[in-house]
C-alpha cells in the first residue's frame, strides 16, 4: 500500500485466492466468466468427471462463487472456500493441486512486488505527480490474477483487476494506473 501523511490516496496491491481457485476451476468445468479474462498461467490440472462439464448446477454455483469473489476483494489468507454440491466435490477433489498452485501464484506476486537490486524503481507517487494526480483523493485495491497477459480490467468502484503479467512488469502496470486515474485508460 502506499500512503504517507501527506499523501491523499491509496493503491493496495492484492491477491485474492478465492478468485484464483475460481478462475483455474472456470476453465475445467467450461464457465464462462462476466470479465472474459484469459485462461490462468501457468495451467493447473483440474479433475472434472464428465458428469460436471457443463452441469447447470456446478455453472450456477460458480457464478455465485465468482460473484462473491469480486465483492470481497482480497482475504487471500482466508480459508478454502466451504461449498457444497458439484463444485464443492470438484474443490474437495483438486484441493490438493488448487491450494499449492495459488499460494504459487501469491509468492510470484509477492516476489514481483519487492525492488530489484541494481535496477532502478519505478514509483507510483512520482509517476501520479508528474501526471498531476497526486493530490487527488482515491483509494484503490488492484487485485492480481494468475493470468498469462497483461490484462487491467476496472470493475467497478475502486477495484481493478490485474493480471500478474502486467504487474510483473512495473513501468506497464504503473503506466496503466495513471492512465486510468487520468482517463486515459479503461473506465
Amino acid at each position: 500500500m502506499h500512503r504517507t501523511s501527506d499523501t491523499p490516496w491509496s493503491v493496495t496491491l492484492d491477491y485474492s485466492r478465492d478468485l484464483a481457485l475460481a478462475l483455474a476451476v472456470r476453465e475445467a468445468v467450461g464457465c464462462a466468466d462476466p470479465l472474459g479474462l484469459p485462461p490462468v498461467d501457468p495451467p493447473v490440472a483440474v479433475s472434472v468427471l464428465p458428469a460436471e462439464r457443463r452441469d447447470p448446477t456446478l455453472t450456477q454455483q460458480w457464478h455465485a462463487w465468482w460473484t462473491g469473489a469480486m465483492a470481497a476483494p482480497g482475504h487471500g489468507s482466508r480459508p478454502a472456500p466451504q461449498v457444497d454440491g458439484p463444485l464443492g466435490a470438484v474443490l474437495r477433489r483438486n484441493s490438493d493441486v488448487l491450494l499449492p498452485w495459488s499460494a504459487a501464484r501469491k509468492r510470484e506476486l509477492a516476489a514481483s512486488s519487492r525492488a530489484v537490486p541494481g535496477r532502478p524503481r519505478i514509483r507510483l507517487a512520482d509517476a501520479l505527480r508528474e501526471a498531476g494526480v497526486r493530490d487527488r483523493e482515491f483509494h484503490l485495491t488492484v487485485l492480481a490474477a494468475p493470468v498469462g497477459l497483461p490484462v487491467f480490467h476496472p470493475v467497478g468502484g475502486s477495484v481493478i483487476l490485474a493480471g500478474l503479467e502486467l504487474v510483473r512488469d512495473r513501468s506497464a502496470y504503473v503506466t496503466a494506473l495513471v492512465d486510468h486515474l487520468t482517463g486515459y485508460g479503461p473506465a
